[in-house]
């Protein structure tokens, strides 16, 4: 038991930042009751209380280097991104069709939490 609580205590330190003194995102919104096996595009998201920062907790990964999300809802803009457990850089691309998160094919999505950091656009705050 004590193993099982220091390798849960190392995932959570490696993302704590995403789970602690955070908000629920506004720009991708879960619905209550949605479970991890019917979260829309395979995520959860939580946001910086002072709004510079969405979390994109990624727990059932795409296949590819790629994951594609919808249009934000609260119309924010993303620049900087990168993969919180390694500081690696993602490219982020975004239109009004939706964003597009590009992680490099020497990283590996984790298939617990791969937790994506993205800053958010001064002018769209």
């Amino acid at each position: 038991m004590k193993t099982g609580l220091i390798k849960l205590g190392g995932y959570i330190n490696a993302v704590g930042v995403s789970l602690k003194n955070v908000y629920s995102s506004t720009s991708y919104v879960s619905e209550s009751g949605t479970t991890l096996n019917s979260l829309a595009n395979g995520i959860v998201a939580t946001k910086s209380i002072d709004d510079t920062v969405e979390y994109i907790h990624i727990l059932n990964p795409p296949s590819g280097d790629v994951l594609y999300l919808p249009a934000p809802r609260d119309g924010k803009q993303f620049i900087n991104g990168t993969i919180l457990s390694n500081g690696h850089a993602v490219t982020i691309s975004q239109n009004i069709s939706g964003v597009t998160i590009t992680k490099s094919v020497t990283d590996v999505w984790s298939s617990l939490d791969t937790v994506i950091r993205m800053e958010v656009s001064s002018a769209t705050i």
